[in-house]
Formats: structure tokens, sequence, C-alpha cells
């Protein structure tokens, strides 16, 4: 009778009941100035439910720094992913799934990669962030997971290389000590996040 009431319940609704919390988050990234291509997991935590498929949005607030690809890794390592970047250029549609039907075993890790090109002489503010605006996640009876979204950001950090030279002299000498300091990037200020319009969604 209870998974009658369940499977009743499950399609009047559409949603899968008594189900674990379900969360997708973007995992927080650090890049090196040195490198154009900023690495930011997706993270998906679901301890009970399998999933069968995921549709999500996100966004990046700024048009210098573009997606370049996107890859299935961990448990969704052999799964599909398709996506297309919207009239904005600043939102990204994808859809995650296996051709050959089968589930996302229930778990806690990173799935997909995503692969950001980042400007080499830095940008300002060095904070961005990346936002899910909306996910969907079926289950493996074809009804829709409730899930928590959590966005995350990229910071880009400076390389800061500092030069002391080399001097030679005797004991008792006065030398003078240059020090060179060179940034190909701005400074790092905390805290300086840009607000997200999502209009652009």
């Amino acid at each position: 009778a209870v998974c009658l009431a369940h499977m009743l319940l499950g399609g009047i609704l559409g949603v899968s009941i008594l189900t674990g919390q379900v969360q997708l988050s973007i995992e927080p990234t650090v890049l090196h100035t040195d490198s154009a291509l900023a690495v930011v997991p997706v993270r998906l935590s679901n301890p009970l439910d399998e999933v069968t498929g995921l549709r999500i949005d996100l966004l990046i607030p700024r048009l210098d720094i573009t997606l370049d690809t996107i890859l299935a890794v961990g448990r969704a390592a052999n799964w599909l992913v398709q996506y297309d970047r919207a009239s904005t250029r600043q939102t990204t549609h994808l859809l995650v799934f296996d051709p050959g039907g089968n589930n996302l075993s229930p778990g806690d890790g990173p799935i997909l990669n995503l692969v950001y090109r980042v400007p080499q002489q830095g940008v300002f503010p060095p904070a961005v962030q990346v936002v899910l605006t909306s996910a969907n996640l079926s289950d493996a009876a074809g009804f829709g997971l409730p899930v928590d979204l959590a966005d995350g950001t990229i910071t880009i950090q400076p390389n800061i290389v500092i030069d002391l030279g080399s001097v030679e002299a005797d004991q008792g000498d006065t030398v003078l000590v240059t020090v060179d300091i060179q940034s190909i990037a701005c400074a790092v200020l905390p805290g300086l996040v840009p607000a997200v319009d999502r209009s652009l969604v």
C-alpha cells in the first residue's frame, strides 16, 4: 500500500518521494595567471537515488571568460555531455545522460569539469562567479528529483616573481639590493565578486 501510494503521489506531482537530499554544486577554483585554462568541477551528491539524466543551466557573468569544453568525469565518465551557448554567450545549457540507458549510481563527487578560457593578462575583479541558474534531475523511475544548488567562483591569482639579484662585496661594505617585483595580473582583492544579472539567463 505504501509503494502504491508512493507511485500514485509521485505520478501526480511529477517528483520523486522519500528520497535523500540531492545537491549540485560548483567547486571553488583557483587559477594562477600563467595558465590560460580554469578547470571548474561540478559536484553531485545523491546519497540514495540513482540519476538517469541532468539538464543544467549555468551562467558566468563575463564576456572575456569563455567556455572551452566540458568533460564528464568520475561516476559520469562514460556519459555524454551536450551543450550550447545562449545568445548572450554568458549562459550555457547542458544535457548530461548515458546513451546506453545506464543510471548514475548514488554517491558524492565531481561528475563534470567545466573548462574555461581566461585572459592571461588577468581580470578584474579577480573573483568571478559561476552560477547554477537551474537544474533538472530525474531518478530511475523517471520522476524529478528535488535538488539544492550551490554556486562557485573562479579566483584569479597573479604570479609574483621576486628577484633579489646578486652582488659581490667585501666585509664592511655597504651594498644596494634592488627588489624587482613582477606581476602579470592585478592584485587579488578579497570579497570583490561582481553581481550577477540573472536577466541574462
